[in-house]
């Protein structure tokens, strides 16, 4: 059960080069990441790095840019992206209807 020792969900936008990192750690014996994403310029791609992750690292490369990796992993039936995701209960004013007015 990867939630009750979630820590920190970081992101890091560098709107002035384009793109974003992503960091998930949680508290093990210390604190250690789950996934990390970063930038490598000079690949021109994202590296990412996992523990404890289940995501394929062939899957976890083609995420798009501006594709969370978490839901990406979650799309991908990731369990542990799965059950932070139910638990975060991300709400949205978009369904299959399309855009809902709020009032």
């Amino acid at each position: 059960m990867l939630l009750g020792r979630l820590v920190a969900l970081h992101p890091a936008l560098h709107a002035e080069r384009g793109y974003c990192t992503r960091h998930l750690y949680v508290r093990r014996k210390r604190m250690s990441y789950v996934f990390v994403r970063e930038w490598s310029e000079s690949e021109q791609a994202y590296r990412v790095k996992q523990q404890d992750f289940d995501l394929a690292p062939a899957e976890a490369r083609k995420a798009r840019p501006n594709a969370s990796l978490l839901a990406t992993a979650a799309q991908y039936g990731v369990p542990q992206a799965q059950e932070l995701l139910q638990a975060m209960r991300v709400y949205s004013n978009v369904n299959w209807i399309g855009r809902q007015t709020t009032t």
